[in-house]
């Protein structure tokens, strides 16, 4: 008995060291930008056996016939760094994603290893102006506003880059929250050339409605160091996905006014308006945000949710000196499930 319990530890220990042993990649995908039609592009992947112990690759495999690698069946040493090369031929116009698949002895998911970009008959260049500089990096714009985005919607924005120093720059979006997602293309982009950081919006990774506004940085490679001069300030407004909703039972808002218009304030410093808010409707109908927008202003709604005939007051006070000195007009924003008013604007005016 002892035995065969010593030999069943011997066992596990043993498969505990194979699973144990793995690769390691540095950058599993590589986006290569544009490719010219019939001329072939190459790629190296940097990857180390992360174990002390050897590892064996049983089997490497390429996604079709027409991208190849110079990787084969071996057995790394522990610690090993090797690089892995992989090519495309590039006879078909279009994006194409290729990968080579790596399985070690021991494991059931092999490491994938993925090469993408877009096949072109000429390459071209962005023929804009690069009027900002981001670190080190030229760029067409230092910020980006989405605008209305329906929720489950998934825009995006490119800004376009070029590389002006004499070594290869790996764009790199730092700091993104868990909403944006943002790639680059070219991966590296060569002295002197071009390239696209695209922004994507994930709006399913978002709960409330509203203006969302928040500040990424664009580095020139992975662990750059984040600074001021390297910000892209972002803005969106998130409005709730209505497309499903009964438009017949549906709630239905009223404003009493659609603006509020102080005139010269009576000759007063402060003056408070009320406007009326009514739902119509057949259901319930939920204020999911309300936002202020400008100086000299402030706003109160009591109530959020307002049952079909039921209505509330909202009260806008306004400092006279301080509002009409702004810049900005202020405005009242509301975002609501009114399947005909989802965002709603009461500007204010005054002298």
């Amino acid at each position: 008995m002892q035995k065969a319990f010593s030999l069943i530890v011997m066992a596990l220990a043993c498969l505990t060291t194979v699973s144990a042993q793995q690769l390691k990649v540095k950058q599993a995908t590589i986006d290569v930008g544009q490719v010219v039609y019939r001329e072939p592009v190459t790629v190296r992947f940097e990857l180390n056996n992360a174990d002390n112990r050897p590892v064996a690759i049983d089997h490497v495999e390429t996604s079709c016939g027409c991208s190849t690698t110079d990787l084969q069946p071996r057995t790394v040493a522990g610690n090993e760094h090797f690089i892995v090369s992989a090519t495309y031929d590039a006879k078909q116009m279009g994006h194409f994603e290729k990968s080579v698949s790596i399985t070690t002895r021991g494991r059931t998911t092999p490491l994938l290893l993925t090469i993408k970009g877009v096949v072109v008959s000429e390459v071209s260049e962005f023929q804009g102006a690069y009027n900002y500089q981001l670190g080190t990096l030229l760029c067409d714009r230092n910020t980006i506003d989405f605008g209305d985005i329906v929720q489950g919607d998934n825009p995006f924005v490119d800004i376009h880059v070029k590389n002006p120093t004499e070594q290869p720059l790996s764009p790199v979006v730092m700091h993104e929250p868990s909403y944006l997602h943002a790639e680059a293309s070219p991966t590296t982009i060569p002295p002197g050339k071009t390239g696209v950081v695209r922004m994507m919006f994930a709006s399913q990774a978002l709960k409330d409605y509203g203006q969302v506004q928040t500040r990424v940085y664009l580095g020139d490679h992975p662990g750059d160091k984040v600074n001021n001069s390297k910000a892209i300030d972002i803005s969106a407004l998130l409005l709730p996905n209505v497309s499903q909703l009964n438009t017949q039972k549906a709630p239905r808002l009223v404003l009493s006014d659609n603006k509020a218009d102080f005139g010269d304030f009576d000759g007063k410093a402060r003056r408070t308006m009320t406007l009326i808010l009514e739902n119509n409707g057949d259901n319930t109908l939920h204020i999911h945000s309300m936002e202020m927008n400008g100086e000299g202003v402030k706003v109160s709604l009591p109530k959020r949710m307002l049952k079909p005939g039921e209505h509330t007051k909202m009260k806008i006070t306004a400092e006279r000196r301080q509002m009409t000195h702004s810049n900005t007009q202020p405005q009242v924003l509301l975002v609501t499930n009114d399947p005909h008013h989802t965002k709603v604007i009461i500007n204010i005016t005054g002298r």
